[in-house]
């Protein structure tokens, strides 16, 4: 099991979403720490992932030192990979 740690820009992303798609997105969240390389994990540029749930997904990467996942972002599909939105 892997330790979780959300930056507070993906903490906001969260607490904005209507709340049948931040129960499926924790949900979603949880799977990861058991195990952050699961089916339908893609990896982006630079040692990013993104895992998708539904129209949304959640932007994380890895630290393999200190077993921690560490989400950076988690947004509609159209919002999430623009830069400093």
């Amino acid at each position: 099991m892997y330790n979780l740690k959300i930056v507070r820009s993906a903490q906001k992303d969260i607490k904005r979403l209507d709340r049948p798609v931040r129960v499926r997105v924790i949900a979603a969240i949880e799977l990861l720490l058991a195990d952050p390389y699961r089916q339908g994990v893609r990896q982006l540029a630079g040692g990013i992932f993104r895992y998708r749930v539904g129209h949304y997904r959640i932007i994380y990467n890895i630290d393999k030192n200190t077993v921690t996942v560490r989400i950076v972002r988690v947004r509609h599909r159209r919002e999430v990979y623009r830069e400093g939105k």
